[in-house]
């Protein structure tokens, strides 16, 4: 059993757990569907049976009461008996003797045997008795028959009710104890047997299931911490067949990689310390051969140097002047650029004007024409109003049947009378609109005037930055060549001196470089060492 659960997964053990808990719950749940079926069958039966003894003993005790109800009646007013009244009587007595006839014995001899016996004599004794009573002349009828009906029938007429009470009863407790069975202690123990097996297995997966991820996690975190310590010569073992099998093989191939990663580390720090050696020695000697190099380059580059000195002078002193010539150049030339952008956004800026000037004019021509049409709206709405005060005069005329005409002709003049208003208002902007439009107009025409002027100025200024350009090229020209011949006699000292300063620089840089690498070489060798240490720590 124990091997069957390592061979499962987690997930498979998880799902197993559910699966066993609801085969269980399922098992629980249909067995007591069935339970409360069989029951409800059963307690259907036990009440149809119930209902049908209940109804034969009731008709008997309906029957005697209905025939005993006859009787008092008859005999408190014997007078009132008739044939209606005995047909009754004989009624009520049929029916109770065949409610009784109807009573089984069988289940309750004794109570049912004094119920049918008791019947029989309160039915004699109507016939005995009471019948040839009320068909007598007696003067003492009523009374005789009220002692017989309230006192010797009275007995047997209780007996059977009592009786028929008692059998009631009876079928009652039958029917309750009957009823208690269907709830009996074998069904409740079956219930706590499987609520208490639902308990166990989930109780039991409760414990198990993690007590098997806490172990499997503790394995894997105890071979995680003898990996971080450095011991890699224990090997990794798993035997369960679960989700962690994954785990713990990962672990492993990471230990065999650290392992085989490390050893090479090893040997190739061994190689490395033993060429840092040898590196070390050579270059204690390149560092002795480039201070001595570095010391006769230093002499033959003074002499150089004052060589160049003189010659070096004049160049600079030329090379000043061309430069200035030919910044100045630069500067009229940029000059120059900028007078003829200025020209461009001028010139751009006329056109625009213009451009502006012509809208101007067609919003002016709108708004003439838009006056037009307001002047006819207004000529439209004074004959409106015109015709509407014409048409009302008639409505006026027409009396009666003109009245809703006239109401009419009054809204149409309203309408007319504040379409003229609107259309003054219009005429008032409108006309405001135009003698914007003008001032406008005018102002962009000073504009275009004065925009003309500007341009004109701006084309004598580009004119004489030109002529400024020409004179400072020629005399940086001139500058150029007189630069040009003090170059060529310093090319060959310079060139000498550039050369030994570069061969002492170079020396230099050299000799620093060799330190600089003796120390890295130095420092390579301290952290070789630590590294040393630190893979010494790891058993392989």
């Amino acid at each position: 059993m124990h091997a069957l659960l390592r061979s499962l997964s987690i997930r498979q053990k998880i799902v197993i757990g559910f699966i066993l808990i609801i085969m269980t719950t399922l098992t629980l749940v249909g067995w007591s569907l069935c339970s409360l079926s069989q029951s409800k069958i059963k307690a259907e039966g036990y009440i149809e049976f119930l209902n049908q003894r209940y109804e034969r003993t009731r008709r008997s005790a309906d029957a005697i009461t209905k025939l005993q109800t006859v009787l008092k009646e008859i005999a408190t007013n014997p007078a009132d008996a008739n044939d209606a009244n005995i047909a009754k009587i004989t009624a009520a007595e049929t029916e109770l003797k065949e409610a009784t006839d109807a009573l089984q014995m069988p289940r309750y001899p004794k109570e049912i045997g004094a119920v049918k016996e008791n019947a029989k004599e309160y039915i004699s004794l109507v016939n005995t008795k009471f019948l040839p009573l009320l068909n007598s002349d007696s003067s003492e009828k009523k009374h005789k028959l009220v002692d017989l009906v309230y006192v010797d029938m009275a007995k047997s007429f209780f007996a059977v009710t009592d009786y028929i009470t008692i059998v009631n009863g009876y079928q009652i407790r039958e029917t309750k104890s009957k009823m208690s069975t269907l709830t009996s202690s074998s069904t409740k123990f079956v219930l706590l047997v499987f609520t208490v097996i639902e308990i166990v297995i989930a109780a039991f997966l409760s414990a198990y299931i993690p007590n098997v991820i806490v172990g499997q996690l503790k394995g894997i975190s105890k071979h995680a911490l003898e990996l971080a310590k450095g011991d890699l010569t224990r090997e990794i073992f798993v035997k369960r067949h679960d989700e962690f099998k994954h785990l713990v093989e990962d672990l492993e191939q990471m230990r065999q990689s650290w392992r085989k990663n490390i050893g090479d580390i090893i040997e190739i720090t061994n190689t490395v310390s033993a060429a840092f050696e040898g590196i070390g020695q050579s270059a204690e000697k390149i560092n002795t051969t480039a201070y001595d190099n570095q010391s006769r380059a230093v002499t033959v580059a003074a002499a150089s140097e004052q060589m160049v000195s003189t010659t070096a002078d004049i160049a600079k002193n030329c090379e000043q002047a061309s430069a200035t010539a030919e910044e100045s150049s630069n500067s009229t030339t940029r000059g120059t650029h900028e007078v003829h952008d200025i020209i461009d956004k001028l010139t751009s800026q006329i056109e625009k004007t213009k451009e502006d000037a012509k809208l101007v004019q067609k919003l002016a021509d709108q708004a003439v024409k838009i006056g037009t049409i307001v002047q006819t709206i207004d000529d439209i709405a004074s004959q409106t109003n015109l015709l509407a005060l014409n048409a009302a005069i008639e409505a006026a005329r027409a009396g009666e049947a003109g009245k809703g005409f006239a109401v009419v002709a009054d809204e149409v003049r309203a309408l007319a009378s504040r379409t003229s208003s609107s259309t003054q208002e219009i005429t008032k902007m409108v006309t405001q609109i135009q003698t914007d439009a003008r001032a406008a107009d005018d102002a962009m025409q000073l504009s275009v005037n004065s925009m003309d002027s500007l341009a004109n100025e701006a084309s004598g200024i580009d004119t004489i930055l030109n002529e400024i350009n020409d004179t400072v090229s020629t005399v940086s020209s001139q500058i150029s060549q007189i630069a040009t011949a003090a170059e060529e006699q310093t090319v060959a000292t310079s060139e000498i001196s550039s050369n030994m300063k570069n061969i002492t620089d170079d020396s230099k840089v050299l000799t620093d470089s060799i330190d600089s690498v003796n120390k890295e070489m130095q420092d390579s060798n301290d952290q070789l060492a630590k590294l040393i240490v630190m893979v010494n720590t790891f058993k392989l």
